[in-house]
């Protein structure tokens, strides 16, 4: 499987291009829309601006169009992305040739019923890269042996167009104000600064993906076990909440893991390991139910962790773990890709959606 990533950050040239004299406007999507009009056919079925985050490579610039979409599917895709860097070597092992002036062609081979394949092309202009890549038709070999639509020469055309450069013309912008049928998707950089979380988004940005079933409870009274610089947030479970229908969720972050786990236990508590995850767990006795964290410290020393109470608690640890929501948030500790992932910091847009969200559930 050949990803838009990958081909994003994978090249076999090293060439640079020329840039133009009177390249002093910072290219947005609509530009990079109004070049791939140029040489493309304009029978869309959507377009748009390359969907980034704050996991995208910084100062990606991009479109996205698609064809021949429709019902249940979106359509061939053929993405345009700009952006500062370098590309690495092609994997000798790997389908990738130079076509000269700086441009690679690099292809994933069809896996039936799986992945139809795709193509990307690439071009390193100076300290950028130019990539277009092209996704739906089943690439069942070389592409430059297939007859693919768009062509290979016409996809080829955009990535050698040299207006595409993160600082490009004032006319190629103007261009791009002018392109029909568009239907947004850029996204402003400051929403994905990383700002510092706070007690009510840690838990809120957390727990709202999972239910709406919680009302903001103030700070977690745990926050003292993780240290003076810990912050955490505590939701109260008013209906079902998958794992139970009562108690509490606390959301915790602190910049190093406390004594008591790295050195013994928490008072009062057990400790083990399960699929990664420190468990820290108090089974429940007669009419306690017992309460559980699982923790994780992270590279650097980030600590994280989820707190629940209201379910039952098993004595073994991996059944207490699975009682703690292990089976649906694990992620949210040991994914860094995560949408709900539980840190320090946020997305500035992600801290302000949360800060809402907590004061609505009061």
């Amino acid at each position: 499987m050949l990803g838009a990533v990958g081909i994003l950050l994978a090249g076999c040239g090293d060439s640079d291009g020329d840039s133009s004299a009177s390249a002093d406007r910072p290219l947005t999507s609509r530009a990079v829309a109004a070049v791939m009009l140029d040489h493309l056919s304009d029978d869309t079925t959507h377009r748009q601006a390359t969907y980034i985050d704050e996991h995208s490579p910084p100062g990606l610039v991009g479109a996205d169009f698609r064809y021949q979409g429709g019902g249940e599917y979106d359509g061939d895709l053929v993405r345009v992305t700009v952006v500062p860097g370098k590309p690495y070597p092609c994997d000798p092992s790997s389908h990738c040739t130079d076509l000269g002036d700086g441009v690679t062609l690099r292809w994933g081979l069809q896996v039936p019923e799986e992945d139809p394949g795709s193509v990307g092309l690439q071009r390193r202009r100076g300290d950028e890269v130019v990539t277009v890549y092209f996704a739906g038709p089943d690439m069942t070999g070389d592409p430059r042996d297939l007859d693919l639509s768009p062509s290979l020469a016409e996809l080829e055309d955009v990535v050698r167009d040299p207006r595409l450069s993160l600082e490009t013309d004032a006319a190629t912008v103007a261009d791009g104000q002018k392109v029909e049928d568009w239907e947004g998707g850029e996204v402003d950089p400051a929403d994905l600064e990383q700002v510092p979380n706070t007690d009510a988004t840690i838990v809120v940005g957390w727990i709202w993906a999972y239910g709406d079933a919680w009302e903001y409870a103030g700070p977690s009274p745990y926050k003292k076990e993780f240290g003076k610089d810990a912050i955490g947030g505590r939701v109260q479970v008013t209906g079902d909440m998958q794992i139970q229908r009562t108690g509490f969720f606390d959301a915790l972050a602190a910049p190093s893991p406390p004594d008591w786990l790295t050195s013994g236990c928490l008072d009062g508590y057990r400790c083990g390991t399960f699929q990664g995850v420190q468990v820290v767990w108090r089974p429940a006795t007669g009419d306690d139910p017992g309460d559980a964290f699982l923790v994780l410290v992270r590279d650097g020393g980030e600590t994280v962790a989820i707190h629940s109470v209201g379910h039952r608690i098993p004595d073994k640890v991996s059944a207490a773990a699975w009682a703690a929501g292990l089976g649906l948030w694990s992620y949210d500790l040991t994914d860094p890709m995560s949408e709900t992932r539980v840190a320090l910091t946020t997305t500035r847009k992600k801290f302000e959606a949360a800060a809402e969200r907590a004061e609505e559930s009061k």
